[in-house]
């Protein structure tokens, strides 16, 4: 079985020199976070071959060149191996590789006992900016940006566009209704800053007048207690006003400021004789004069 081992690897093994690996053995070195066994493995599997392309260039291999090939892997085992493992030099590859592992272990057994102690003495501050450093950071699948994952990635997640490049109906409907309000301020602040100091007091006093209290005149009333054509600033057209107390939102007949007054009125004419009053009177008493007779002749002719 060894025979035809040995046959396969001559046969399909690869086709180095002597030299050649030992260059390659010159290039090793401990990766990081990699064990000291892996390392050594490495380490002596190079070394097999060395001895693997001597005895197929020259049919045998002497104890001389066992011993240079283990001085050689013993060497390289140290110029590469981690700075903190600190170990005797001295004996051959396989001791110096126990001993190896062994300072691994007690290294590894000491760093764990001082991030033991630094995290008791370490307040809390300081342990969740270590625990941000140490963490992985996540980078984006789709935009290849870190802090975040594809799933929270604001340019899949942003609003659709259609065919045409417009966002969705709401959003444009929204800015349009935006774009139009700033529009109609900045015409009418323009048209307003444009005049002189006189017309701009003027103007300003009428809209004032014309916002808080609309011109009812005799040619404008409406009998229905409807404002026509009053639209200030995007207000309802047919505004009710009250003709009574002058305010909106309801007619005559059911201004409770009329009816207060009527039912104050009639109170104080009990005695009197009840007056009705009448839509639209101006309220308050009535004064009446007395009644006096009229007779057919001159009051001067009666006295003579």
């Amino acid at each position: 079985m060894r025979e035809f081992v040995e046959f396969l690897r001559t046969k399909y093994g690869p086709r180095e020199s002597v030299y050649e690996a030992q260059g390659r053995l010159a290039y090793l070195c401990q990766k990081k976070d990699e064990k000291v066994v892996a390392y050594a493995n490495r380490v002596r599997e190079l070394g097999k071959r060395i001895l693997d392309a001597q005895k197929r260039e020259t049919g045998e291999i002497s104890e001389e060149f066992k011993k240079s090939v283990d001085e050689h892997l013993k060497t390289s085992f140290l110029r590469g191996i981690n700075k903190e493992i600190i170990i005797n030099k001295e004996g051959s590859f396989d001791l110096v590789e126990g001993r190896a592992i062994e300072a691994e272990k007690e290294l590894e057994t000491s760093n764990m006992i001082r991030r033991l102690v630094l995290a008791e003495n370490t307040p809390m501050e300081k342990k969740a900016s270590a625990r941000r450093v140490e963490a992985e950071v996540v980078s984006c699948q789709y935009c290849q940006k870190k802090g975040h994952t594809a799933d929270k990635c604001w340019q899949i997640n942003r609003p659709q566009v259609n065919r045409n490049g417009n966002r969705n109906m709401l959003n444009t409907q929204r800015d349009n209704v935006a774009n139009q309000s700033n529009n109609n301020f900045r015409r009418e602040r323009t048209t307003f800053m444009n005049q002189n100091p006189i017309n701009r007091q003027q103007n300003f006093n009428t809209r004032g007048n014309n916002f808080l209290r609309p011109n009812f005149n005799s040619q404008n009333r409406n009998l229905n207690n409807t404002n026509q054509n009053y639209n200030h600033n995007g207000f309802n057209q047919n505004t009710i006003i009250c003709m009574y107390c002058k305010k909106p939102g309801h007619i005559l007949k059911e201004c409770r400021k009329r009816i207060y007054d009527n039912s104050q009125q009639n109170f104080q004419n009990q005695g009197n004789g009840q007056i009705p009053a009448k839509n639209g009177a101006t309220p308050g008493n009535i004064k009446t004069r007395p009644t006096r007779m009229i007779t057919g002749e001159p009051e001067s002719q009666s006295e003579q």
